[in-house]
């Protein structure tokens, strides 16, 4: 009767036990070992490694009071700021992620915060943007038919 493929794998085993056979031990235990240090550096890589580490912001620019929001793709955004002296100003902003929120009151100013940092165990910088308006009928569209909204958007 033809032996199983675990009785076969007794038998090898046993014999290379029983004749003190270096080699062939070592043939069996080398894949295990390797093995067990391949995912033990997986752990502790994934333990090491894990997430992007603490924010460290490198630049902030707060956009107070808006009185016109355009959006002109899904990253860049034109604002019309109100000037102490009454002039409206055209500020272009751009960011990697942008968050819409809903927060500002009927009759107080909206306003936007613009960041760009970096995070300490990735290596790049990135951009984010923070724009607090009234309601999303604030927000217009870029205007793409406008030779003058394109240039702006474009920049």
């Amino acid at each position: 009767m033809a032996d199983t493929q675990q009785q076969k794998i007794d038998k090898f085993v046993q014999t290379m036990l029983n004749h003190n056979n270096t080699a062939g031990c070592a043939t069996l235990l080398l894949p295990c070992v390797m093995t067990l240090l391949a995912i033990m550096t997986i752990v502790l890589m994934h333990y090491t490694y894990r997430g992007d580490g603490d924010k460290v912001v490198d630049s902030q620019v707060t956009y107070t009071p808006i009185v016109r929001v355009f959006m002109c793709e899904g990253d860049r955004v034109i604002f019309f700021v109100k000037q102490v002296n009454g002039a409206i100003h055209t500020e272009t902003a751009s960011a990697e992620k942008i968050v819409w929120v809903t927060d500002v009151a009927a009759d107080a100013p909206m306003w936007a915060e613009w960041q760009q940092y970096y995070m300490t165990k990735n290596v790049g910088r990135r951009t984010e943007m923070t724009v607090h308006i009234h309601s999303v009928a604030d927000v217009g569209g870029g205007g793409w038919a406008s030779e003058h909204a394109i240039r702006w958007c474009l920049w």
